[in-house]
């Protein structure tokens, strides 16, 4: 087999030089393909559209002018956008995939050798008012990423077999690049944008509150552990209306229409109980695998995705209790698009779900399945020459079709480009447990992610999970991380204090029935507040150098006015200076829940926190979210 690179160097026919600083050329793409058979009859072009001031889109075509069927294999495109790169530059790259590959900062003297990428963005500072970025904002074919290294902005995707008629041609991911002197407006702009090229016109109004079975039970929950946990809920607050009942309900991942037979009222008889007690019955399931041993998997294998000697791919992973022998839906098969289909119908129609948290929905992708089976070679689809985005829609397409707008969409374990446009909400945090370590890195993550909040989805932060070993008994998952910790009172009000107004949903997770009352408490005080349409972490740039470094700031709006949380992440107490307020008016902030009030005078506030404590308020004063979240500046000192 013969492989050529074809190097095809494209000047767009707006190409501009621009001369700042040093006179280096920008707008200059060169594109590398690599197909096969080999053929010099891939052409390629390019085209600018300017947006607003400091927007440009661009359009990368492929076209086949042979008489030959070309297989694609990989894409590079090397880009000059930006002529202000230098060592002092720092570079911001945007989460990709949950937890797994959060928001990140690095100083461009100290990357030298390193691959930076994002399946998002890449965020330049040259300055304090000078800020670049290059992101996607469509995922239809391929699954892009933008890497910074040695110097360069190179664009790359595996074409993953793709395959280009004679005389037809396809579009590559449509990029854009956006300049300005604000980074929280040019991370607005490219929101909007991805929103308006996704056809994304309102997000969903949701909040919800209320419980769920995973972080205490894991799969282990029983009926009664779900009926005694909602009359528990009941009792604390008037405003939940949520039970969402997660993983481990089926007999065999993949058979979503047999329960166990140990849940006597079945999942019919659940829903309906949670129903009759004021609640939205929700459910999860795992959207894009099965188990080898389900029923699915034996009477329709055809269902699944194959390896390249035709095999159902089957991944062995051992669990605290019980061995997973996974396989993955190939959605280019129509009959597997009608199961999942008749699945999601029967769960919602007949048995009464309105909420659904599809989980694992990378191993709908090519890249996530060849990670976990690192022997494997090639995958085999149903329809040959579909990419792996191309299978995931199919699949996005079935799935948001049977759920329908009258019920609630969640994306979980998701790379969020794909699932633009086919959910109403993401988990855009790893999954939550009861340590502060976690507390900490889920922060930055899901705050990283902030700039999505009702203009892509609603972000989701996960469970709200308090207890230490002191809450828990026997039925308690013996999961890692999750039984026999030491989390203290003032570490899980940290938590508390960003899912409260962070967070669209909040569900707590723990066993409510031997709950200790102080961490009931921080419950009624998360649901007693409404979370924010908006939100920034306004020290961002100054954090984000690791994976526990989270912002210590957040500015957030709601109906009800403005709030600021400002956590202490540090083992020892640190005094905070907060500038930029309004000087010469009456100004305060009141503490929630306890209405203290913090002075501020002369146009900042001074406030000290203990170690590993967080305090959120109210603003009180006559400057807006937008004038607020400009200004806004804090200083520690330890």
């Amino acid at each position: 087999m013969l492989k050529k690179c074809f190097r095809l160097g494209i000047l767009t026919g707006l190409f501009i030089i621009l001369i700042v600083g040093c006179n280096k050329r920008t707008d200059i793409i060169d594109i590398q393909i690599i197909a096969f058979p080999a053929s010099e009859a891939i052409v390629t072009s390019v085209s600018k559209q300017k947006g607003k001031t400091g927007i440009q889109y661009y359009h990368v075509t492929l076209s086949n002018t042979g008489n030959t069927l070309l297989t694609l294999r990989d894409i590079e495109i090397n880009f000059t956008p930006f002529a202000k790169i230098n060592p002092k530059t720092e570079l911001l790259a945007g989460g990709t995939c949950m937890g797994r590959t959060p928001i990140q900062r690095y100083l461009i003297s100290e990357v030298s050798g390193k691959d930076i990428k994002s399946g998002m963005f890449l965020m330049f500072r040259n300055g304090e008012k000078d800020y670049s970025l290059v992101g996607f904002l469509s995922w239809k074919i391929f699954l892009p990423y933008i890497h910074y290294k040695d110097n360069s902005i190179i664009i790359t995707a595996d074409a993953e077999g793709k395959q280009l008629k004679s005389k037809d041609a396809i579009h590559f991911e449509k990029i854009i690049t956006i300049q300005g002197d604000n980074w929280q407006d040019v991370l607005d702009d490219f929101a909007v944008a991805i929103a308006r090229e996704n056809n994304i016109r309102q997000v969903k109004d949701a909040e919800f509150r209320g419980w769920a079975t995973w972080d205490y039970y894991g799969r282990g929950f029983t009926q009664e552990d779900i009926y005694n946990n909602v009359k528990e809920i009941s009792k604390l607050d008037s405003s939940t209306n949520l039970i969402q009942i997660d993983g481990g309900w089926w007999t065999e991942r993949g058979d979503y229409l047999s329960p166990r037979s140990d849940l006597s009222d079945g999942m019919k008889g659940i829903a309906q109980f949670i129903e009759k007690n004021g609640y939205t019955p929700g459910i999860h399931l795992d959207g894009f695998r099965a188990d080898s041993a389900s029923d699915i998997a034996k009477e329709h294998p055809e269902y699944f995705l194959k390896d390249e000697n035709g095999k159902i791919i089957v991944t062995h992973k051992e669990k605290y209790d019980r061995d997973m022998n996974y396989i993955y839906f190939d959605y280019s098969h129509p009959g597997a698009r009608d199961y999942i289909k008749h699945v999601l119908r029967t769960i919602k129609n007949d048995w009464g779900y309105k909420y659904f948290k599809i989980d694992f929905m990378r191993y709908g992708l090519k890249e996530f399945i060849m990670k976990v089976n690192p022997d494997l070679k090639g995958i085999q689809s149903f329809l040959p020459g579909l990419t792996g985005i191309e299978r995931f829609r199919l699949g996005m397409t079935a799935i948001k079709e049977a759920i329908g707008n009258d019920a609630y969409f969640l994306g979980c374990s998701a790379v969020f480009g794909p699932c633009i446009g086919f959910v109403d909400g993401m988990r855009t945090g790893g999954d939550i447990s009861p340590t502060f370590d976690f507390y900490q890195s889920r922060c930055l993550q899901n705050g990283g992610n902030y700039y999505l909040h009702k203009k892509v989805f609603n972000c989701d932060a996960d469970y709200l999970v308090f207890r230490n070993k002191d809450d828990e008994d026997e039925k308690v998952q013996p999961g890692r991380h999750k039984c026999g910790g030491d989390l203290k009172l003032n570490e899980a009000k940290m938590w508390a204090d960003y899912s409260a107004l962070f967070s669209s949903t909040k569900l707590a997770s723990d066993n409510l029935q031997i709950l200790r009352n102080e961490r009931k408490a921080l419950l009624e005080k998360t649901f007693s507040i409404s979370s924010c349409d908006k939100f920034i972490p306004i020290d961002l740039w100054n954090n984000a150098k690791g994976k526990n470094d989270a912002p210590s700031f957040f500015l957030g709006k709601n109906e009800d006015g403005c709030y600021l949380a400002v956590f202490n992440w540090e083992d020892k107490p640190v005094e905070m200076n907060i500038t930029g307020f309004q000087r010469g008016e009456k100004q305060y902030l009141v503490c929630h829940p306890t209405g203290d009030k913090i002075i501020i005078k002369n146009g900042q506030m001074k406030l000290t926190l203990e170690n590993r404590s967080s305090v959120i308020s109210k603003y009180s004063g006559n400057s807006d979210f937008d004038t607020l979240r400009k200004n806004l500046k804090i200083f520690t000192k330890n």
